[in-house]
């Protein structure tokens, strides 16, 4: 990790540091880590920027943290805060937006206007090095934003490179239209060795992963496992469920398995392809055959949202999407 942070050396480098603090938080900025994403409360975003790190508060579909790190935000320490979304989610995009969302928010919340604006442009483009561009000026790139008013901040115009894009909500296309670009499917999967998901049962504990609603952090969990056939398996009583990951982009065949636990799920199974970071085929479920049929069901679509059933209360059928 220290021969990476070494090869960026000069660049920014980002942070993924939930919940570091003290000696071991010293250590991690002395090594040339220099802003961090993953604050959840206040306590903790003051003690970073109090040790110079660029703060990225986060209010993406998930993990919504604006509102807990909102009141650690000043006047004079708003140069080292943005506005980041992490991730969100394509509904959440079309009705509330991206960062202009989390800008109105701040704005509602109390913050000054001119400072929300300054944190979601000239911060970040500063921050990366990206000459010419986060402000409105001589020799910076024309990309602007016309405002009925400083509160509401509705986009009325939308200029990019100088170019009118937008107006009053509507799209408005370039001339040249982009060209067509081959892309060979990303979707495969190796079902010889990734197998039929099971877990043969070991003595002890089973570990388990803790959700934690609205958050990205999670618990770790030690509960009794529940046996059948010699296989570790799900529990709906106790909201024990199995998830895996597959690989799905070189038909590797590597599966990761576990367990979860909060998710509330009473049967059937849940599969995504949209799975941060690297987008492999997630599949949480009651049961094996109901995962591996949403698995599928993902592998057929070439990418998307599945959700399978063999229960007639609950029909069985996929979600498409882009993704």
């Amino acid at each position: 990790m220290l021969q990476k942070i070494k090869i960026a050396e000069g660049r920014p480098i980002d942070g993924h540091a939930p919940g570091l603090s003290g000696r071991d938080l010293n250590a991690y900025v002395a090594a040339g880590i220099g802003s961090d994403h993953e604050c959840t409360t206040a306590d903790e975003a003051r003690e970073k920027l109090r040790l110079g790190m660029h703060i990225m508060i986060r209010e993406g579909t998930t993990a919504r943290d604006l509102e807990n790190l909102l009141p650690v935000v000043t006047a004079h320490n708003a140069a080292n805060c943005m506005f980041v979304t992490d991730d969100r989610h394509l509904p959440d995009l079309m009705h509330e937006g991206h960062v202009a969302f989390a800008v109105r928010k701040a704005v509602a919340l109390g913050l000054d206007p001119v400072l929300a604006i300054q944190m979601a442009t000239i911060n970040p483009a500063r921050y990366f090095g990206l000459r010419g561009l986060g402000g409105i000026g001589a020799g910076m790139q024309a990309d602007m934003i016309v405002l009925d008013d400083l509160r509401a901040m509705n986009a009325e115009m939308v200029f990019r490179q100088g170019k009118l894009v937008a107006q009053e909500g509507t799209f408005i296309p370039p001339a040249q239209q982009p060209r067509e670009v081959p892309v060979r499917s990303s979707m495969n999967i190796n079902w010889q060795n990734v197998g039929h998901f099971e877990v043969p049962a070991r003595e002890g504990y089973l570990r388990v992963i803790g959700v934690v609603p609205d958050q990205l952090v999670t618990d770790s969990l030690l509960v009794e496992p529940s046996i059948h056939d010699g296989q570790a398996v799900a529990d709906i009583e106790r909201d024990v469920l199995k998830m895996a990951v597959l690989e799905r982009h070189l038909a590797s065949g590597n599966v990761g398995i576990g367990f979860v636990h909060g998710l509330g799920l009473q049967r059937g199974a849940l599969a995504s392809s949209v799975a941060h970071d690297s987008h492999n085929v997630i599949v949480v479920g009651t049961n094996d055959g109901d995962m591996r049929a949403a698995a599928e069901a993902i592998e057929r679509m070439r990418a998307g949202w599945s959700r399978w059933s063999m229960a007639r209360s609950w029909p069985a059928y996929p979600y498409r999407s882009p993704g």
